[in-house]
């Protein structure tokens, strides 16, 4: 199951249809979720990405990650061969082995798999409001003009949809 967009889509679907690549689904944009459901690995083919979210929301449904070691946020969302696997950068062949490597090897699908829930913690929203809260009382120590309520910070990240509730 493919989930892209962009100008390049139509390009894809043509690949595929002439190189007769069979079991191939394009969704498109929708609720990945019940994807998530159905799968164990979650493959990332980015070059660059800021931070991965599929990553992320992959692993709440236990899904194991794949993706290159080609942008510094993957080594926050991943620790290679603990909860996900991370491909040297642009090692296309490395990276086709990858999901090959872990439909044939139920114990390290397993290893990994029960990781993955160790994964979105470091992402919660609220773990993240106490980090920014924390950290701008360091910068802004001794400032009496400026201070910082966490009472009312949350509900206004909230009201904000910086957070969700």
């Amino acid at each position: 199951v493919l989930f892209p967009s962009g100008p390049l889509l139509n390009d894809l679907k043509k690949y595929v249809s002439d190189n007769n690549i069979e079991r191939v689904t394009f969704k498109g944009i929708c609720d990945p979720a019940i994807h998530y459901q159905e799968s164990e690995i979650v493959c990332m083919t980015s070059n660059y990405e800021g931070l991965g979210m599929v990553l992320i929301e992959g692993s709440q449904f236990g899904c194991i990650p794949i993706a290159f070691d080609s942008y510094a946020s993957i080594h926050e969302i991943i620790e290679d061969h603990v909860n996900g696997i991370i491909i040297e950068k642009f090692n296309t062949p490395k990276y086709t082995m990858a999901p090959k490597e872990l439909m044939s090897n139920e114990n390290l699908r397993k290893k990994l798999r029960q990781s993955t829930s160790n994964i979105q913690p470091k992402f919660d929203p609220d773990l993240i409001t106490h980090q920014w809260i924390k950290l701008l009382e360091r910068l802004t120590k001794g400032n009496k003009e400026f201070s910082i309520e966490p009472d009312a910070i949350l509900p206004l990240a909230t009201d904000q949809n910086i957070i969700p509730e």
